[in-house]
């Protein structure tokens, strides 16, 4: 409650027809049940005190008589209970006989709120008894309480402001007209509905819709409770279908026969929220009266499902078909720009993410729209990896356009089979296609996965002069070199996953090779890693970017600014 939850109830207890006190005791248990669960909101059916199917004997003042006594009684059980309760009963108002719902809170009768919508169709007969309820809010006397009476009525907890209430009875809802669409106009966030709506076959389904639809149309919480059982005749069978829904979603539910109650916490503070930024929400309270109440504000313990990825649906089925959707939509607005800009060609930009092979996808998908071949696709690289560094920056490049093109085909080529087509492009590419840690021979192309690096951070540094492969692989042969990686040794490091000895395997034999001017500023960078705390450092590729391990991000930190300082590409990494 303290973080605009309310956990709220609707309950349909087991009732007997025309047996108020046998009702009130059953009404006091599930109460008293609903608040030692923290429920601050219980919502009870129509005529609940009564039970809905009495006919005629509505009109006999004993019946009349046992559901006030009943009130009273419920009104001295309520007293110590920090709960708002809603329940339903027969009111004789000024001679007129009216279907109420009582709101009760502490002991008080906080309002009197009559059904708008009186039903006479079908198995329904309320206008034989009943008068239907008027916007004019007055005050009439009930258990010795002067209490207000009318349809414009709200009720707001002064402890929480975004929690106000707003009531109306069964056939309301169904009407073209609802009494709740005025209730959250003038600032209603939750919607309880005192129900004894009977089954038929399909009716469920439409209850439900209706109920989620209204929550949806009012951006509000909306409760439900239903007729149980117990009211049953051989006309008419109620199956306490309890429902409680906030913004177009169905919190929980107590299926139709079921028995028990629907219970759940509403978001009051997210109403709020949401009609904030619905800009077509006009909030008008012209003649509502607001009754103000009071809970003891408490931590709500939730057991409502929170999706930790609400814009992504669980469901395999229903997330294709989302993602279908996004495309029609992406592709269908870009078609049109296409079309009306008479664009001879399209230009993609890649930088090896998913949101690059999605632009990837629609544009191609426009181009079929269109007619038009892909060839009319321009694509453009871009990326971070610095140029000519040694860092195999060309070669992702080239991955990440077999990868995305191969997803634009629904992925017919495996990621080896995907390699394999990468050699014709260069050597590095295969590897830059699997991106996995792997031992490389051949020319690059024979990759064998290994077990991963283990997390560290990377320092990686590239001075400002450029180095020719070409140049180097041309005198690799004559050049002495001084030491080689210890690959065995390595191999069986990244299995131990021992970092300390990874870095203390690895060499470049390519630093051999630099010309000295070069190897002199690559060994500067490897020294300043190494004074810094790298576990080792390395030249990459054919260089002449330098790259230092550590397994201390505040080490890792100190080395990058310290070569910040003299160096201008400099980049800092954690390994995934």
């Amino acid at each position: 409650m303290k973080d605009g939850f309310l956990k709220a109830a609707a309950l349909s207890p087991a009732l007997r027809v025309a047996d108020c006190a046998y009702n009130v005791r059953q009404i006091t248990d599930a109460l008293h049940k609903a608040a030692a669960r923290g429920v601050k909101l219980a919502v009870f059916p129509e005529f609940c005190l009564t039970g809905y199917t009495c006919g005629d004997l509505f009109l006999q003042r004993t019946l009349q008589t046992g559901a006030l006594d009943a009130l009273s009684t419920l009104l001295d059980e309520t007293k110590a209970l920090d709960v708002v309760t809603l329940v339903g009963l027969p009111l004789l108002v000024h001679g007129k006989l009216y279907n109420c719902a009582a709101v009760l809170c502490h002991g008080r009768i906080l309002g009197l709120v009559p059904k708008t919508y009186l039903p006479n169709y079908g198995e329904f007969y309320e206008k034989r008894q009943f008068t239907p309820g008027s916007t004019e809010v007055e005050l009439v006397e009930v258990c010795g309480q002067q209490v207000p009476f009318g349809t414009s009525l709200l009720f707001r907890c002064r402890q929480m402001p975004s929690f106000v209430l707003g009531v109306e009875i069964c056939e309301d809802l169904w009407s073209a007209l609802p009494p709740s669409t005025f209730h959250a106009l003038a600032g209603a966030t939750v919607i309880a509905n005192l129900s004894a709506s009977d089954e038929t076959v399909g009716k469920a389904e439409y209850r439900r819709a209706l109920v989620s639809n209204q929550s949806a149309r009012l951006l509000c919480g909306y409760l439900y409770a239903s007729a149980g059982h117990g009211e049953s005749t051989q006309d008419m069978v109620f199956a306490g279908h309890d429902l409680i829904a906030e913004n177009g979603t169905i919190l929980a539910e107590n299926a139709p026969f079921d028995g028990g109650c629907a219970e759940t916490e509403i978001d009051c503070q997210r109403m709020e929220a949401e009609r904030a930024r619905n800009t077509s929400f006009e909030l008008s309270g012209e003649g509502y009266q607001t009754v103000e109440f009071d809970l003891e504000p408490a931590e709500t313990t939730l057991t409502r499902w929170i999706d930790p990825a609400p814009f992504v649906p669980g469901d395999p089925k229903r997330r294709a078909e989302r993602c279908e959707l996004i495309l029609k939509m992406q592709a269908d607005g870009l078609a049109k720009r296409l079309e009306h800009a008479h664009a001879k060609t399209a230009v993609i930009g890649i930088s090896g993410g998913l949101d690059s092979c999605l632009a990837l996808l629609v544009a191609v998908r426009a181009m079929k729209q269109l007619g038009r071949p892909a060839r009319d696709l321009d694509i453009a690289i871009t990326k971070h990896v610095p140029v000519c560094a040694g860092m195999a920056g060309g070669s992702s490049d080239a991955a990440a356009v077999l990868r995305a093109l191969n997803q634009l085909e629904g992925s017919p080529f495996s990621p080896e089979e995907l390699a394999h087509v990468g050699e014709g492009v260069g050597s590095d590419v295969p590897y830059c296609v699997l991106g996995c840690t792997a031992l490389a021979q051949g020319r690059g192309e024979v990759l064998t996965p290994l077990s991963p690096l283990p997390h560290c951070w990377v320092v990686a540094c590239k001075p400002d002069f450029p180095v020719s492969t070409p140049e180097l692989f041309a005198r690799i042969d004559s050049c002495r070199i001084r030491r080689r990686p210890d690959a065995d040794g390595l191999m069986a490091a990244l299995d131990q996953g021992d970092l300390m000895e990874v870095a203390r395997r690895m060499y470049n034999v390519f630093e051999d090779v630099l010309p000295e001017r070069q190897f002199a500023r690559v060994a500067d960078i490897k020294n300043t890693l190494i004074q810094q705390g790298a576990l080792g450092a390395n030249m990459s590729g054919t260089g002449p970017t330098a790259f230092g391990l550590f397994a201390s991000q505040t080490q890792a930190q100190a080395a990058y600014n310290a070569l910040k300082q003299r160096y201008q590409e400099v980049f800092l990494a954690e390994t995934v």
